[in-house]
């Protein structure tokens, strides 16, 4: 990864104001940045989901053994909290949680039939509105909703194409 493509991801994650743009924001880097795909989360069953429910405790319920809260799906050195920011503690939290959601449609092949179709249906209605011909206030929201349904349409094709390679 270049260091330009990792600025940009970045200012996309700082860009993002509502819950669900910074968690698809905070995914996207996981995947992108990290290379937590989903070939590599079906490596940890169950853990994202451990791991976002440490994240996702308040700080003073959190029960620790050896630095890490008890619940820690992995070594130490991926315990990455940031207590003065809650929010930032919550979007990874909603990430590990999309990754484990992900995961496990994985399992199920019928998921990737119904969800392409869906996501191209998003894709589409999103691409018929031109945003140059919109106000300006409408145009961030024009933003969201195009990086959204792009998400999920390369998750439902990448789902679709996995599918048929097994």
């Amino acid at each position: 990864m270049s260091a330009e493509w990792i600025e940009q991801q970045q200012a996309l994650c700082d860009a993002a104001t509502d819950g669900v743009d910074l968690i698809a924001a905070e995914r996207l880097r996981q995947i992108e940045g990290e290379g937590y795909d989903p070939e590599h989360d079906a490596e940890h069953p169950e853990e994202m989901a451990r791991a976002a429910a440490c994240y996702a405790m308040p700080v003073g319920d959190r029960p620790f053994e050896y630095g890490v809260p008890l619940l820690w799906p992995w070594t130490p050195d991926y315990w990455k909290p940031t207590p003065d920011d809650r929010v930032r503690e919550l979007v990874k939290a909603g990430a590990l949680i999309a990754a484990e959601i992900d995961r496990l449609n994985v399992t199920r092949p019928s998921a990737a039939r119904t969800s392409l179709p869906k996501a191209l249906a998003a894709l589409r209605a999103v691409l018929a509105i031109p945003p140059d011909g919109l106000p300006a206030s409408d145009r961030d929201a024009w933003d969201k909703g195009f990086r959204s349904a792009v998400l999920m349409a390369r998750r439902a094709i990448l789902a679709t194409l996995d599918e048929a390679t097994s």
